[in-house]
């Protein structure tokens, strides 16, 4: 199991990571097939950042670095009461609970039933509706690809 889905008891909860940056170069752009075209990319996906969780969320980080907040199993509406902490929302990730590999920014742009036109600046899914309706499409689309059976994840953004 991921470190990052340690059981029920993380769903629903905010989680605090410090990790990098990751900036959409041109070697992402091209393994993405060029879906996603923001200029940084904002994932829970444990591949393009490294990441350690954190219990203070107001941590100083150096400017290549940012804070991830995460809701795995969100509620249908955004948790606004990060805003207060200084965090901006990005959208929401579809990741694969064993892997950590994000549906999205992580599968060479391969699944047909992942918004592109509609990511936002961040390269996340902008509104619950639209994640929970491609989650279930990732699914019917392909069930015996593991990556297609994925947890909604509310992703947050702290950077300085």
């Amino acid at each position: 199991m991921s470190i990052y889905f340690d059981g029920p008891t993380i769903y629903g909860k905010i989680h605090y990571f410090k990790s990098t940056r990751c900036f959409n170069t041109e070697e992402i752009k091209r393994y993405n097939q060029y879906k996603i075209t923001c200029s940084e990319i904002v994932s829970f996906d444990c591949l393009n950042f490294e990441m350690s969780e954190i219990d203070d969320p107001q941590v100083a980080i150096q400017p290549t670095e940012q804070i991830i907040a995460c809701i795995t199993r969100p509620s249908e509406t955004p948790c606004t009461s990060l805003e207060t902490k200084g965090f901006t929302f990005c959208g929401y990730d579809l990741v694969e609970e064993f892997s950590g590999i994000s549906s999205i920014t992580a599968c060479d742009g391969s699944f047909a039933s992942i918004p592109y036109d509609d990511l936002t600046e961040y390269g996340l899914i902008p509104t619950y509706e639209l994640v929970t309706r491609t989650q279930q499409a990732l699914l019917a689309e392909d069930p015996n690809d593991s990556h297609a059976d994925c947890e909604i994840c509310e992703i947050w953004r702290r950077i300085i």
